[in-house]
């Protein structure tokens, strides 16, 4: 469910919600809001978790299979065609992991079409969290 969607000459907003978790024992609601800011081209991708008891979260990004994605002191590099995408969780509150071709779990797949499959990378930041909590993850490009 979109409940804000602006844009300006200085930033880019979006928020968003579900409520795909409400069937949980503690039910946990999730928000969403992707902030572009135009002047330092970041992007501020804010997570917010509502709930009360302890749960498991895995964040998930997924990238094209010509990427080279590595992890760097918790920092993860995306890198193609000359650019580079800089992701990073400055909390600290979860941990990145990375899949490629991974059957156990099956993650790092990308499907063009039917029954085809080939292996391309997935982030993963994952943590166990009780009680609500925001998560911050920032996003920079620049240029190699």
């Amino acid at each position: 469910l979109c409940s804000q969607m602006s844009r300006s000459a200085l930033e880019s907003v979006f928020v968003g919600s579900h409520d795909g978790y409400q069937r949980l024992d503690d039910p946990v609601s999730h928000q969403r809001k992707i902030h572009f800011d135009v002047a330092t081209k970041k992007i501020l991708v804010t997570d917010d978790l509502s709930c009360s008891g302890q749960h498991l979260v895995e964040i998930f990004w997924h990238f094209s299979a010509d990427s080279d994605v590595s992890i760097v002191d918790g920092i993860v590099l995306v890198r193609q065609s000359g650019k580079q995408l800089r992701l990073c969780m400055p909390s600290g509150q979860l941990t990145p992991s990375l899949f490629k071709g991974s059957e156990q779990p099956i993650l790092g797949w990308s499907s063009p079409s039917y029954d085809v499959k080939y292996p391309s990378c997935t982030l993963r930041w994952k943590g166990v969290i009780k009680g609500s909590i925001t998560f911050d993850t920032v996003l920079e490009l620049s240029s190699l």
